[in-house]
């Protein structure tokens, strides 16, 4: 079984999120404290407050639901986060988007039939390669691997038929 996900990037990510929005919230309490007192607009500190929900809801979406760990074990991977597991058949795979050019870069499967983290999962690969090349290579493998468990799964259903 080889480990095909990265170390520690949500942690990463995490702190460099955490810090300037901290700072955000302290901008937002000093902007409501001056308003309040000298009886001017509360527009400002509720747009910060909107810029505030935007940030922790895009945060969340894209790097909080990332995957801790995955595993390829050959014909299926062993996803983990947090205390849940799942073993997924490639051939159970529907699609795999390689985005590696968003920050952090990461490889999304789509999946057949719902499992315990839902209808897709998102992980950070191991980086395979310079970060000049187009796709991943772990995404590359994946996709001509994941093609030919399909391709295999439909021609055994061919043959029972």
């Amino acid at each position: 079984m080889v480990k095909i996900s990265s170390d520690d990037v949500t942690g990463t990510t995490k702190a460099f999120v955490f810090v300037p929005l901290a700072l955000l919230v302290l901008i937002i309490v000093a902007t409501s404290i001056d308003v309040f007192r000298n009886g001017g607009s509360p527009i400002i500190p509720f747009a910060l407050s909107l810029i505030l929900i935007l940030i922790i809801w895009s945060f969340r979406k894209f790097t909080w639901s990332l995957a801790d760990e995955v595993y390829d074990d050959g014909d299926k991977l062993l996803v983990k986060r947090r205390k849940d597991e799942q073993e997924i058949l490639l051939s159970d795979i529907e699609n795999l988007f390689d985005r590696s050019f968003s920050r952090p870069p990461k490889i999304t499967l789509d999946l057949l039939v719902d499992g315990v983290f839902g209808s897709s999962i998102s992980f950070v690969p191991i980086n395979s390669g310079s970060p000049l090349e187009f796709r991943n290579g772990i995404a590359t493998d994946l996709s001509l691997r994941i093609n030919k468990a399909k391709a295999d799964y439909y021609k055994n259903i061919g043959e029972k038929k």
